[in-house]
């Protein structure tokens, strides 16, 4: 994509290569999307027809990506990275994997639960205690508590199953009711597993 968008910005323009170029540009952000949707759809697809409950953080994505430019009297800081991380995390689909997961839950009738994400990450999954020094590094859990050294994105993970199966998941979460997300009022999709059931094991998605 940078060779391409590179190579588009060299031509003259007005010009039938710049053109060209730019068609080569869409023609790839076209391909990039298809290739997101298709394993969004195989991956909602697998979880809702092998779990009979999924649990998802209720994630702010509005709000999680708002620019950190600031204004000219306040500028905000670190702009550039806050941009980047916004780029990546608005390139992964996550609203379309909501939506598409909501829907073929109801299908296949399986529990779709989303959770409060607050303090999901910095609790320990193991006794409860729930400390910002607990999250080591971005990738590594270590409680400072009881010492469980765990992934961190695996930590957070069995915090929001709890969370979703209504059990006491730690510290300041305490016992989160579960809740089912709405999908559209229109739909009229069987909510009743077919002929071959659904396994009883639950599922979460960090």
């Amino acid at each position: 994509m940078r060779f391409l968008q590179r190579r588009a910005s060299r031509r003259v323009k007005g010009s039938a290569r710049r053109r060209r170029a730019y068609e080569a540009v869409a023609k790839l952000r076209r391909h990039l999307a298809n290739r997101r949707r298709d394993a969004a759809h195989k991956l909602s697809t697998r979880l809702a027809t092998t779990h009979a409950s999924i649990a998802i953080e209720d994630l702010k994505l509005k709000e999680m990506t708002a620019s950190a430019a600031g204004t000219t009297v306040a500028p905000g800081r670190n702009v550039r990275a806050k941009s980047r991380l916004n780029r990546n995390m608005l390139a992964q689909g996550h609203a379309d994997f909501r939506r598409m997961l909501a829907y073929k839950c109801e299908r296949s009738g399986a529990r779709l639960m989303v959770v409060n994400p607050a303090y999901t990450s910095q609790t320990c999954s193991q006794c409860g205690h729930c400390a910002p020094e607990n999250r080591e590094s971005q990738a590594v859990f270590r409680c400072v508590a009881c010492g469980s050294h765990i992934n961190a994105d695996h930590n957070a993970a069995l915090n929001i199953l709890a969370a979703g199966q209504g059990r006491v998941c730690a510290g300041r979460l305490g016992v989160t009711p579960a809740g089912e997300l709405r999908t559209h009022p229109r739909s009229r999709l069987r909510k009743q597993p077919g002929p071959t059931g659904i396994p009883a094991k639950a599922a979460s998605a960090a």
